[in-house]
């Protein structure tokens, strides 16, 4: 099994080098006919999934999708997402970048790997709590070219990594990573990972994890599966076995049923469709077959009579379609759409007629939900209108914005997300006027440039708790000050909040992201920030101003004991605790640090001695503390006698005459501050406060009319010498 699956990748990559940057400008298709073909395709790929399955089990889904009804080879758009999911044909860089695309607007973290010189782009992707390698283009569904072999989609580093090793008796060999290691040879050069780097800079280049070892079922063995609310259906095929099986297994108990059995090509399997209650798969005939899914009331449906067979069988457009072979151990670039799906998405126009605004929104209908595709009726020559987007349309949820969806509409004011949204696509409201977005509890994505250029965007950024993927540019240049994020975020990718230049004070990232990409909060304001325990990756220059700004970040205290990639930055000083991976990844590259686990805030009040009189009032209460990372900790205020004068949040508030001293504790340090409360009797005619009257004072408020000041409410009280 190893050796084949070796064996393959070697075919695939050699016939990789000469597509990878092929680019012929025949477009089928106008760019707005491709955006809402794409947007169709994504959101049939997420009507396959459901909140019950493991991560593993949505990126294996995408990865068929990506492969099924797809030609390897090069045509107008064959390294872009259009590629795949519109024009049915691309190359390495279009799987890697639609298996992305899939993943992301799931919430699952991937970015796309890229080497020039292995002249191959591929993924990583985390899954469950663990990054892996996934190559789309390898696959294992074996229906037709290029995935006509067995082979693993997830792989570890070393399985997937082809390098060149020299054998004991001199001779070198060309194999993978884990062959070499297994036998001893050396590496002398290594092909996927000398100059690889990601895309989207949401992981830093010189970060390579060595991937998970084994995913189980997650192999070529398996067709398509496909899920309802107590089963899965897929079909399998036993080594060595000439025939493949389809089964149901209980989505709880794992008790497997077998169902039928279904035609084998050697080591390949040829698929199923699930419609409404029925399965369509391939019988031992050759002929295409229905059958409830129980197994009961089996039809053949279709027998092809051609000098071909049907060797595969699939979905594509809304259509079940065939692949056809010309032999057991050859395919065919060819295939056929045979039936259109009772469950194939449609699409309608949702019209929003109010006081307000005008325009119908195009949406896209699947079995869980309606995605929004674009809108008409707003736009350069339209009058520019507030947005409303229902919660459902048609008695289902509105649950996702398609790719530029409202993308540079004249839209204002308040964005209130539908209730049960879970994605929302790449540049969905770019260059829009939106002032604020509400979200709901239910989004899980914000996707590519979703919200980039919203220069109106401003005052405070909060998040629901459900969002997990901050994708590449998501809010890049918008003027938001302060961001509450969510507690169940992820990851945040390259260039996120790029160019929030008001964003200032200390950025707290919650525990549970493992990745901040490269340049996410690049030209901001902030101060300081304070990194989570879970994080794993650092973006370089991720916390950087501009040459050009006066003010620096001070400060980033990184709390993980497993960081394996960051940066150092001359703008700020970095905190690590002493003895940990991450600690020993400074060591190793010579990363500056100090330590974290002995560091003590500097609390520093700008009035020492405070004298408050009673009838002042409230008064705000000025410090600074350093390093700038401890202003984001939790802060206790308390007085040593709050019958004198009492502090709520640094604002202290006198009640009678004394002594007291107000108390900052800030990470077990505690600075206080002397406040004497006074009561002061006003003095007629004592204008300038020195406790007596005098020809001064008349002088000055002679000079305060002549002026036309308006003098203060004491300053009349002082001066009413007449009574």
């Amino acid at each position: 099994m190893k050796k084949i699956f070796y064996i393959s990748i070697i075919i695939i990559v050699l016939g990789i080098c000469s597509l990878l940057f092929t680019n012929n400008k025949t477009y089928a298709y106008t760019s707005e006919e491709y955006t809402q073909k794409l947007n169709e395709s994504v959101a049939y790929a997420m009507s396959l999934i459901d909140d019950e399955m493991t991560d593993h089990e949505k990126a294996y889904i995408f990865a068929q999708y990506c492969q099924e009804g797809n030609i390897y080879g090069s045509s107008g758009k064959d390294q872009l997402v259009e590629g795949v999911l519109v024009d049915h044909k691309a190359v390495c860089a279009g799987y890697a970048s639609t298996f992305r695309l899939l993943c992301t607007t799931a919430g699952i973290p991937c970015e796309t790997l890229v080497s020039n010189s292995a002249a191959h782009a591929w993924n990583i992707c985390y899954l469950d709590g663990e990054w892996t390698y996934v190559d789309v283009t390898r696959g294992p569904s074996g229906k037709y070219k290029p995935q006509d072999f067995d082979g693993n989609l997830f792989v570890t580093k070393n399985q997937f990594d082809f390098v060149t090793a020299r054998k004991p008796d001199g001779s070198t060999i060309y194999t993978s990573g884990d062959m070499a290691e297994e036998n001893g040879w050396e590496i002398i050069e290594s092909r996927y990972f000398d100059d690889a780097y990601y895309t989207y800079g949401g992981i830093n280049r010189n970060y390579y994890p060595a991937g998970v070892e084994d995913y189980g079922e997650f192999d070529s063995t398996l067709s398509r599966m496909y899920y309802d609310e107590d089963y899965k259906y897929y079909e399998e095929r036993e080594t060595l076995a000439t025939t493949s099986k389809i089964y149901k297994e209980n989505r709880v108990t794992g008790e497997k049923t077998k169902l039928a059995d279904a035609l084998s090509y050697g080591s390949t399997i040829t698929g199923i469709v699930k419609d409404e209650n029925k399965i369509y798969y391939i019988g031992t005939d050759g002929a295409i077959y229905s059958m409830d899914l129980n197994g009961n009331n089996k039809t053949k449906e279709f027998t092809y009579s051609g000098t071909e067979s049907i060797g595969g069988i699939f979905v594509q457009d809304g259509y079940i379609c065939y692949a056809l072979r010309t032999s057991e151990t050859s395919t065919s670039a060819e295939f056929v759409q045979w039936k259109k799906m009772e469950t194939a998405i449609t699409t309608g126009e949702y019209t929003v007629n109010n006081s307000e605004s005008k325009y119908v929104l195009n949406y896209i209908k699947t079995t869980n939900g309606v995605v929004i595709s674009y809108c008409e009726g707003i736009g350069n020559s339209e009058p520019s209108g507030k947005l409303y987007i229902p919660d459902t349309i048609d008695g289902l949820p509105v649950i996702g914005i398609g790719e530029d969806a409202f993308y540079d509409l004249e839209l204002t004011g308040e964005l209130k997300l539908p209730k049960n949204l879970k994605y929302i696509g790449e540049d969905a409201f770019r260059n829009t006027n939106i002032s604020s977005v509400v979200f709901n509890s239910e989004l899980e994505t914000i996707g590519y440039y979703a919200f980039g250029g919203c220069e109106n965007l401003t005052g405070t950024l909060d998040m629901s708790d459900s969002i997990k993927y901050i994708d590449y540019r998501a809010f890049y240049n918008c003027n938001y000050e302060k961001i509450n994020f969510s507690d169940n975020l992820v990851m945040i990718s390259g260039y996120a909040f790029y160019g929030n230049e008001n964003l200032n004070g200390v950025v707290v990232i919650p525990e549970g992201v493992i990745t901040i990409g490269n340049s996410a909060f690049y030209n901001t304001s902030l101060e300081a920030a304070i990194l989570p325990k879970t994080l794993i990756n650092l973006g370089q220059y991720a916390f950087e101003h501009t040459y050009s700004r006066d003010d620096e970040i001070t400060d980033i205290a990184i709390k993980s004991e497993q960081m394996k990639s960051f940066y150092e930055s001359d703008e700020y000083t970095i905190y690590l605790m002493p003895g940990t991976e991450t600690s020993e990844y400074a060591d190793d590259n010579n990363i500056a640090y100090e330590n974290l686990s002995t560091a003590k805030p500097n609390i520093q009040f700008k009035e020492t001695n405070i004298e408050i009189n009673l009838a002042d009032g409230d008064k705000q209460l000025e410090y600074t503390i350093t390093p700038g990372f401890f202003d984001g900790y939790s802060k206790t205020w308390s007085s040593s006698n709050s019958n004198i004068v009492s502090v709520n949040n640094g604002t202290i508030t006198p009640k009678k005459e004394g002594n007291a001293t107000i108390y900052l504790s800030v990470n077990g340090t505690r600075v206080g501050c002397p406040v004497n409360v006074v009561e002061k009797q006003l003095v007629l005619g004592d204008v300038n406060g020195d406790g007596k009257a005098s020809p001064y004072d008349a002088l000055l408020i002679n000079k305060m009319f002549e002026e036309m000041e308006t003098p203060t409410e004491e300053q009349l009280a002082a001066g009413d010498i007449d009574g």
